[in-house]
Order: C-alpha cells, then sequence, then structure tokens
C-alpha cells in the first residue's frame, strides 16, 4: 500500500524535476531467464486483472506472444533513465505498455542474475501506438512514488525506448472542504512510543483521512490504483511519509479521488475528486454537494451487553465501469449519536443513471456491536535456550454492516442488494457488478424499519467438494446473518450454538464451531451423510425474544454434496416500502432469493504452461415450501401463492426470485406477530430447513385477550339443541343454554 502525505500547508507550488538528457549506460542482457513475458489473454467482456497496487480494465481482445510469432511485434528495449549513482535510490517497481486493444504490465526485477542493478528490461510488444507506464520508488529521503506516462508512442519496428522514470513535474494534492466549507486539514499525530491507534489532540483539531486514487485513461479504464492513508508528520518525527507525484499528462486521463475524512466532532466526510490529467493542483472539492446519510441501527442483545458506547465507521465500494472494488479501511473513532443515529456526510454523486462511466462510490455503514480483548501466551526459548515468555492481547469485535448506499445524480440515496459471486461458466467472463438486484434494491425513503430491528436470515456460502490435495470430501460452509434490508450482522456466528450428526448419530453439540471442526473430519471418517442445526438466539425485536434456527443436511456420497440454500429475505407493503410491519394481510408482499447454489471449477491451461481454476456456481432446481405460524407457536400452515419469478433470476450468486402475497394469513397471534419456516429439497435429495421467530407482524390479527365478567344476575341469551341448532323454550329433551355472563350449561327438558 502506498502511503500519501497529503497536507494543506504542502499545497504550495512544488519545485520541479529537470529535463533529464539521455546518456544512461549500456543495458546489461539479463541471462538465465525470459526476457520478455508473454502477454496474457484478456476475454473481451472479461476485463479484470490486479497485481500488487494496479487495478486495470482492458475491454478487447488481447493477442497471445509466443517464440516465433507474429511477424507483427517489435522487440523492444525498456531503458530506465537513470544514472549509476541513482539506480540503488530508485527501484522501478512496475512497467505496463498498453492501448485499448492490448497491454501487459511488468514487474521487473531490481538486480540481474548476475547481482547487478537492472538497468531496464526487453519485452515484445505487438506494432501499434503505446502509453508507456512507470511506477518508481524512491528508497531513501522522501519515499516519493513517482508515476511518469510516455503517450502515444509508435512501436513499429525493434527499438530501445528511453524511460524517463524522474521526469515529474506535479504532486498530486487536494484541499477538502465541510459542509459548512471550512477547511479539513489532516492534523493527526501518532507517535512511534504509543498505541498506533492512539490519537493525540492539538490545538483542538483532530483529523484522519484514507482512501484510494485512480488514474484512468479514456478509452481504456483504470491505470493505476492506489490505496492511501495520510497524518502529519511534527516537525523532528522520525517516521518518513511517501509522496505521489506525476508528470504533466493531455486530457486524455483523468483523475479520480475516493477520499474519507474524520474531522475533529468526529463528522465522517465521504468525497468524490476528479480532474482532467494535467490539474490543476490542488483539487477541492464541492462542499454545497453533501448529502446526509443516516441511520438508527439496533444492535443485538449481546452487543449491548458489550459495548456501553458504540462507535462506527464506513467502508466504501468503488464501482470502475462493470467492475468493482472494495476498499474497507473504516474509520472507527465517531461515537453514535445521542439520538442513536450514525451520520455521514456523502459528496459523491453517480456518474450516469443507465450505465455507470468511470468511478462512482458507494458507501456502507458499520457499528460496533460486540468487541472483546482476547490475551494470548506464549512460551519459547530464545538462541541461547533461555526461556521466553510472550504476552499478547488483540481486539476481536464484530459490527452490523448497513445496507449498501449510493447517491444518485438527483441527490436520492439508492440502497443496493446484489451479490459478490459475479462469475459465469465461461473462462474469464464476468457478470457486470452493477446494476444491483432489481427487485430488492430501494430508495432510502422507502425503508421504514430500523436496521437490526429484525430476526436475520441465515445464508451459506457452501463449498462442499472433493479435494484433490486432501484425497477426501472437505466441508466448506460459512453462515452468514442478513437482516431484511441487506444489513450483515457480524456477531451471529458468535453466540450461535451448533449440533451435528453424521449418519443420524449426534457427534457434536456445543458452540458454533464449523470452521474449526471441518478440518478434523477430513479423511476421518467415510463419506455419509451430514445434518447441522444451527440456534441463534441473539436476537430481539421490538423487545420480543428472537430466534433463527436452521437445518441444513448434504450427503456426501451424492456428486451433489451442497444443500439448498436461502440468500436474501425481504417484505414489501402495498406503496413498495421496506418493512414487515403490516395493518392487513393483504396489505403485505414476501420475496426472497434462493436455491441449489452449487460450486463448478474449469481446469485449463494458462497461457503460461500451467494449470489453474476457473471457479463460479450455478443454480439448479428445488422444491420450495413456505409455512407461517404465530409467534412461539408449532401451529404451522402453508403460506399459499408464493410462485418462482424467473426474469428475476440471473443474478449470479443469488438464486431464483420468488414472491408471494401474505393476504391468505388468517390465523390470530396473541401479539401480532408471526414466525415464518422455509423447507427447501434439491434434486439430490440434501435439505435445509430454516424458521425465523418473530418474522413479520399484522395488527389486525391481534389476538384480544377477553376478560371474563361474571354477572351474579346472570340470564339465559339462547339455547341449541345437542347438534348445535338454536331452538326455543318448546324444544324438548337435553339443551344447552347460555347465559349473559357468557357460560352455558346442559338443562334436561321433559
Amino acid at each position: 500500500m502506498a502511503v500519501l502525505c497529503l497536507m494543506a500547508m504542502s499545497m504550495a507550488a512544488q519545485p520541479k524535476q529537470p529535463q533529464r538528457a539521455c546518456d544512461v549506460v549500456k543495458m546489461e542482457q539479463q541471462k538465465g531467464k525470459a526476457v520478455y513475458t508473454p502477454a496474457k489473454q484478456v476475454s473481451k467482456n472479461a476485463s479484470e486483472a490486479q497485481q500488487r497496487d494496479f487495478r486495470y480494465y482492458n475491454p478487447q481482445q488481447s493477442p497471445i506472444l509466443t517464440e516465433g510469432g507474429s511477424t507483427d511485434t517489435a522487440t523492444v528495449t525498456l531503458m530506465y533513465n537513470l544514472q549509476e549513482e541513482e539506480l540503488g535510490n530508485y527501484a522501478v517497481a512496475s512497467v505496463m505498455v498498453y492501448n485499448p486493444e492490448w497491454s501487459e504490465l511488468w514487474h521487473p526485477d531490481m538486480y540481474t542474475p548476475e547481482g547487478n542493478l537492472a538497468k531496464g528490461i526487453i519485452v515484445r510488444v505487438p506494432h501499434g501506438t503505446y502509453d508507456l507506464y512507470t511506477n518508481t520508488y524512491e528508497q531513501q529521503g522522501d519515499y516519493r512514488q513517482l508515476l511518469h506516462i510516455d503517450e502515444l508512442v509508435n512501436i513499429d519496428k525493434d527499438t530501445t525506448i528511453y524511460l524517463n522514470v524522474l521526469d515529474v513535474q506535479d504532486r498530486v494534492c487536494w484541499e477538502l472542504y465541510d459542509n459548512n466549507n471550512q477547511l479539513l486539514v489532516p492534523q493527526t499525530i501518532r507517535p512511534l512510543d504509543q498505541d498506533p491507534w492512539y490519537e493525540v489532540i492539538e490545538d483542538g483539531n483532530l483529523k484522519q483521512g484514507s482512501g484510494i486514487l485512480f488514474l484512468r485513461l479514456d478509452g481504456y479504464g483504470n491505470v493505476s490504483t492506489l490505496d492511501y492513508g495520510y497524518d502529519a508528520k511534527p516537525e523532528g518525527q522520525a517516521y518518513g511519509a511517501a509522496f505521489y507525484y506525476i508528470n504533466k499528462l493531455s486530457d486524455r486521463y483523468n483523475y479520480v479521488v475516493d477520499e474519507r475524512t474524520l474531522d475533529f466532532e468526529g463528522m465522517i466526510y465521504i468525497n468524490k475528486l476528479t480532474c482532467g490529467g494535467a490539474g490543476p493542483f490542488p483539487l477541492r472539492n464541492d462542499a454545497s454537494g453533501y448529502v446526509v446519510y443516516e441511520e438508527q441501527i439496533q444492535r443485538t442483545p449481546k452487543g449491548i451487553e458489550s459495548v456501553e458506547n458504540p462507535t462506527f465507521g464506513v467502508a466504501s465500494n468503488t464501482y470502475l465501469d462493470n467492475s468493482s472494488e472494495y476498499f474497507g479501511d473504516a474509520q472507527s473513532d465517531k461515537s453514535v449519536g445521542d439520538d442513536g443515529m450514525a451520520r455521514v456526510m456523502i459528496n459523491a454523486a453517480k456518474s450516469g443513471q443507465e450505465r455507470l462511466e468511470g468511478v462512482n462510490l458507494s458507501v456502507l455503514l458499520r457499528v460496533n456491536d460486540w468487541e472483546q480483548w482476547v490475551v494470548q501466551r506464549y512460551e519459547y526459548e530464545d538462541e541461547n535456550g533461555n526461556p521466553v515468555v510472550f504476552v499478547d492481547s488483540m481486539l476481536n469485535w464484530a459490527a452490523i454492516v448497513g445496507p449498501e448506499v449510493m447517491v444518485n445524480q438527483d441527490r436520492s440515496l439508492e440502497c443496493l442488494v446484489r451479490s459478490d459471486v459475479m462469475r459465469t461458466s465461461e473462462i474469464g467472463i464476468w457478470k457486470e457488478d452493477y446494476p444491483p438486484h432489481p427487485m430488492f434494491s430501494y430508495a432510502h425513503e422507502q425503508k421504514k424499519g430500523i436496521i437490526g430491528n429484525n430476526c436475520p436470515l441465515v445464508t451459506f456460502d457452501s463449498r462442499n467438494a472433493w479435494n484433490q490435495w486432501r484425497n477426501a470430501n472437505m466441508i466448506m460452509m460459512f453462515a452468514s446473518h442478513v437482516g431484511r434490508n441487506g444489513e450483515q450482522i457480524g456477531s451471529g456466528d458468535l453466540f450461535s450454538t451448533m449440533t451435528a450428526k453424521y449418519n443420524g448419530e449426534q457427534i457434536y453439540s456445543g458452540k458454533h464451531a464449523l470452521d474449526s471442526l471441518r478440518m478434523s473430519w477430513v479423511g476421518v471418517k467415510p463419506d455419509g451423510n451430514y445434518e447441522f442445526e444451527f440456534t441463534n438466539e441473539n436476537v430481539a425485536v421490538d423487545g420480543i425474544p428472537g430466534k433463527n434456527v436452521t437445518t441444513v443436511y448434504f450427503d456426501q456420497t451424492k456428486e451433489d454434496q451442497n444443500p439448498p440454500l436461502l440468500t436474501m429475505l425481504q417484505f414489501r407493503d402495498g406503496e413498495n416500502n421496506v418493512t414487515d410491519r403490516f395493518d392487513t394481510p393483504d396489505g403485505g408482499v414476501i420475496m426472497f432469493a434462493g436455491g441449489d447454489i452449487d460450486p463448478r471449477s474449469i481446469t485449463y491451461m494458462t497461457e503460461y504452461g500451467y494449470e489453474s481454476n476457473w471457479d463460479y456456481k450455478e443454480c439448479q432446481p428445488m422444491t420450495i415450501e413456505v409455512l407461517y405460524a404465530p409467534y412461539g407457536t408449532d401451529e404451522w400452515q402453508p403460506l399459499e401463492g408464493v410462485e418462482h419469478q424467473e426474469e428475476y433470476d440471473d443474478i449470479p450468486g443469488l438464486g431464483f426470485f420468488y414472491q408471494g402475497s401474505l393476504a391468505g394469513v388468517s390465523t390470530p397471534s396473541e401479539n401480532g406477530w408471526f414466525d415464518l419456516k422455509f423447507r427447501l429439497v434439491d434434486e439430490a435429495g440434501n435439505w435445509q430447513e430454516q424458521t425465523l421467530s418473530p418474522a413479520f407482524r399484522i395488527d389486525n390479527l391481534v389476538q384480544s385477550a377477553v376478560t371474563e365478567v361474571r354477572d351474579s344476575y346472570a340470564h339465559e341469551v339462547a339455547r341449541y339443541s345437542i347438534d348445535g341448532k338454536r331452538v326455543d323454550a318448546s324444544h324438548h329433551g337435553i339443551v344447552i343454554v347460555k347465559m349473559s355472563d357468557g357460560t352455558a350449561r346442559k338443562v334436561l327438558v321433559p
């Protein structure tokens, strides 16, 4: 990770580097290793590669270069324009040659096989016009990071090109202003002799920041991605900071900055800054463009016991064209307000409504729900055989992460529900990461409930399969707890209990320990069937105790070893608001997704001559039954009218989409709340049963508590024959007499 020092007091004009003559020494031929790297084959829609600090997008087909290949290629000697004395102080970390049709990225060795400092590399590229990018680190002094791009260089024959890696003029920097148009100056100081998370407040200012910077070429995509964080460097402090410099670029290039800053009052600011490649610097945000995003988040019962004063932070997801990059360095210094609300100021509108263009940001709130210090004691012997005791402590914590939110161009907030599983069955082809699911996603004003005030759905990432390295079937299941609005309940597993049965015999009962136990089961037991039951009682809904009980069954002797899964549950009212509380049954709609989501893998030979695997998932048919019961009872009845809607199935990782009405719910509940049960069975006989208690509320189905009032002067109000028919006083035989106090008695009339 590159670290940038972005201080407003240093934003004055920077001294320019002098232009350098091409008087480098003769390059030494590298021996004993390949002198060029074949280009990677990039599929037309495929797109995405990541190496070290680079993330770039190539939308076209790249030809594969091989020995004796096409004659329309050139061998290019790329020389670093460095003097002998500079070779040790600067390291060329990356070299990229690219245009919209072809690209290749190299990470050169600093030394030749003979142990000499390398002065360049030899590569081979197809004939064409390219941009040449170098990323150079200064290894002493200010530890600057120098990015240099030569634009539109024609390569149509074997040639030598000098890379002027030090010819940079601009220090990339920016000024940020809060919603009151006050400058946000980074003033955080973290002394070396204290805990790195301890901040010293100086002159009443406490500010810190971090983010991600993108350098983008129109028509190509992302050329460079850099994560960064900044601190002020006080006078005399020993630690260094890296500075980010670049040469003047044409308007073919753009800078985009995803910046998160915490001001001295604890407010978090999210900004997206953009400018052309020629500057100007510093970049400045539009202080009038902020939108307030605020949420009330209800913590779990165990979380309330653990953390008296919860804090919250943010994480962001960055969308680059049709790919996305998660950046999760959350700020966690801001306390939740006295009103229980967490607030963030966002100044980062979407680039386009129909299709994303460039860089777009989404934001997730994270509220600290549970924390615990864990102390570990290590004992070992030093090199002289003397005993050494080392005690280490770390803070384990879990968060409730709010729904993913993006600001539209009209300043409205959009809450996204999407899948992180985007690979298709075709090698190298990814589904677009945006737009999100059209049925589960919603405008922020449509959310009527409180985040976390519901019984979460348990979702699994199930990858049970044959493991060729262990020569055994391997159990790999990872649980998540997802609320109605798409929020993630991080403490779900911490307080869940688990039982495990193997071939019908119980082999484990205790705390949720699937992760630690699965390894010990691999290869120990012959293939058989497993049944796991998970119970999470760390739930409260409107103060009512809740729980989720989920049971999954799978058979390792079958080709399909994975149980069918649920991935999302949501309710809507008649006005399409997201809520699980209704006035009448016919005002409620249930929506959920799931399926027999099976992991698949394709083994193929790479262009470098070794095997690799392309992992993806497919959704297979299953049968499904949905039942409801008054809260806390086992009086289950089928919920009729739930139907599979195929037009919303093409969302990788979320599975099939189902929708139905609650109009069939008719049995009264003592408090108006109802439990929900799902039964899923796949074609291999694997199954899941999941019960959520409570799941939804209907006000006009609250069972009235009738207090009987005994009337000492009760009188007869009606009489009935023994078969229940209304009769008068002339009827003979046994009759049932109903009294005004609600009692009834049998009477023989002669």
